[in-house]
């Protein structure tokens, strides 16, 4: 009667109930933790504790479960993300491309380059030969007239040509599409090594998830009690005859007092 719970306790009541009943012991060096459990018969007592193991396991698993959940949620937004802003950079490659008509800058400035060269190595063998026969024929011969034609249209050529690679006053020459085309490219470069490390991170949670990293060891098991803990009847019994007595005793030292004082 007295050690039992009203049965319309609330619930602050039957916390404070139960951890009355249900003790816990930790021990910070080892991690061990022991469970006592008071009971009023030893059947229910070990159900109350073996329910305590099953629900605590459950909840490491719960809490352990969410982690990798959560872990694999993460990577695999990553993962989207990443993809995302991949096929964005690779799109604005391709416009780009579309609206040059231009696959690679590079290899455009490369071309024209070569063709500068070869130009120029032209000119020079003409301008030699003007040279050459500027002594022996008129300066208005029809040879040398041809050759100067030629010699012009070279110079217009090679002028035209670098016009093409550089002009500070020109947005499509090459090196204005070479930088606009190396700056895409490198983002697209470095959108394709992000995709990369989500998805390696995406890997590793997926093999995490499948793994379980938390466990609740029983290193013993709940038992049923031989002999009872609480209550003892000859402790109580000998404690509640000796409070009485010296309760008497006291009881009986005032009544005399009074009894002195009066007389």
């Amino acid at each position: 009667f007295f050690s039992r719970l009203d049965k319309g306790a609330d619930l602050e009541k039957l916390w404070k109930y139960w951890t009355g009943k249900v003790k816990v012991y930790l021990d910070t060096m080892s991690g061990i933790v022991t469970l006592q459990v008071q009971a009023y018969t030893p059947e229910d007592a070990m159900k109350t504790a073996q329910a305590v193991v099953d629900l605590s396991e459950q909840l490491v698993n719960s809490i352990s479960n969410r982690s990798r959940s959560d872990a694999l949620e993460r990577a695999e937004a990553e993962v989207k993300l990443s993809a995302q802003k991949l096929a964005q950079a690779r799109q604005s490659l391709v416009e780009f491309r579309n609206a040059n008509v231009l696959i690679d800058p590079i290899t455009k400035a490369k071309n024209i380059g070569e063709l500068i060269g070869q130009l120029t190595v032209e000119r020079l063998q003409i301008d030699s030969n003007l040279r050459s026969m500027s002594g022996v024929l008129a300066a208005d011969s029809p040879s040398q007239r041809l050759q100067r034609t030629r010699l012009a249209t070279l110079d217009e050529q090679i002028a035209s040509l670098r016009q093409k690679l550089t002009d500070t006053k020109g947005g499509d020459t090459v090196s204005a599409q070479l930088a606009t085309f190396e700056e895409l490219e490198l983002n697209e470069k470095f959108n394709e090594k992000m995709y990369t490390v989500a998805q390696a991170a995406y890997e590793r949670a997926r093999q995490e998830r499948d793994k379980q990293l938390l466990y609740l060891v029983v290193v013993v098991r709940p038992t049923t009690p031989e002999s009872a803990t609480y209550p003892q009847p000859a402790l109580s019994s000998s404690l509640f005859f000796a409070s009485a007595l010296i309760l008497w005793a006291v009881a009986a030292l005032l009544v005399a007092a009074i009894k002195d004082q009066a007389i």
